[in-house]
């Protein structure tokens, strides 16, 4: 249980590419590298970063179905820069700094699982809904919230071909 411990901190942070590790200058181990008793406990800092998008004009779907209403698709090894509008609409950019209410949506292949990270930098929960194109079929598939100022990962071991998101919102 210990291991786990250690273990998923750091997969979330090598996970969110809209948060970065700084360490010192000086040469000296971070606390975290020399163990518990080793000392200093701001070793580290996370250090905001920008949203930079690989894709700026997502492709769309009319997804099938009672619920046929535009999505917009995300391909593996897209990231897609969101940021809301002065109506609340999340609108497609190609940068978005750190002190912008933005969206990072991000979809990450290794080898055939598929992780789905979105960082939210705004003071809003924002509510999504997804659907995955699984084989040349559109599944509709479960995913949480993502919570102000951090980051959610959702997971699939299927080689999925494209997610399409939508119904974007946020709440407060």
């Amino acid at each position: 249980m210990e291991t786990l411990l250690l273990w998923v901190p750091v997969v979330l942070c090598l996970s969110c590419s809209s948060q970065r590790t700084t360490t010192r200058g000086d040469g000296a181990r971070p606390a975290s590298a020399a163990g518990p008793a080793a000392g200093a406990p701001h070793a580290q800092a996370m250090v905001p970063q920008p949203c930079v998008a690989t894709v700026t004009s997502p492709d769309s779907v009319a997804l099938p179905g009672p619920d046929a209403v535009p999505a917009m698709l995300v391909h593996p090894g897209d990231v897609v820069c969101l940021a809301r509008d002065e109506r609340g609409a999340w609108s497609p950019v190609a940068r978005a700094e750190p002190t912008a209410r933005f969206l990072e949506v991000k979809m990450v292949v290794s080898g055939r699982d598929i992780m789905l990270a979105i960082h939210n930098s705004s003071e809003f929960r924002i509510d999504y809904r997804a659907a995955m194109l699984l084989h040349g079929h559109w599944r509709s598939t479960n995913v949480y919230p993502v919570l102000p100022r951090l980051s959610a990962f959702e997971m699939w071991g299927d080689p999925i071909e494209a997610l399409a998101l939508y119904g974007i919102f946020a709440k407060r």
